[in-house]
């Protein structure tokens, strides 16, 4: 039982590197790594998938300098932003830098989030696998 209880823990510092890794590879931040489930409670990878796009809604841009700043280096023209800002059916007179540094780097994130989707998805795999195999020898 004590070995069982050193590889799980080997496996999550692991897991958490891969993790870790497939946010720089991308450029997101990753809010929920699957260990944090019991294999009963796991949920299947579109489930787990929904948790990290609902994370993206919660990036935001405090501060005016913060958002000049990042608008400047990411949409200097505002084009982008004001294009998703009216795709989302902001009117004019309730625009600013923040919200529009905000929406943009949703955007953002919302984009790098899918293009790790595929690798997310056979990371997820593995650790679901892990955890089975991990449950059955627990249970010999």
């Amino acid at each position: 039982m004590f070995v069982l209880l050193i590889t799980i823990k080997q496996y999550k510092m692991e897991l958490t590197t891969k993790f870790r890794e497939l946010e720089r590879k991308y450029s997101i931040e990753i809010e929920t790594i699957p260990y944090e489930y019991d294999l009963e409670d796991a949920k299947d990878f579109e489930s787990y998938f929904e948790e990290l796009e609902e994370a993206t809604y919660q990036i935001e841009c405090i501060y005016y300098s913060n958002a000049i700043k990042y608008l400047t280096e990411n949409d200097p023209s505002f084009n982008e932003s004001l294009g998703i800002a009216s795709e989302m059916g902001y009117e004019v007179e309730n625009l600013n830098s923040e919200l529009l540094a905000t929406l943009l780097m949703q955007r953002k994130e919302m984009e790098a989030l899918y293009e790790a989707k595929d690798d997310l998805e056979d990371l997820y795999d593995e650790f679901i696998e892990y955890k089975e195999q991990v449950q059955k020898e627990y249970e010999q």
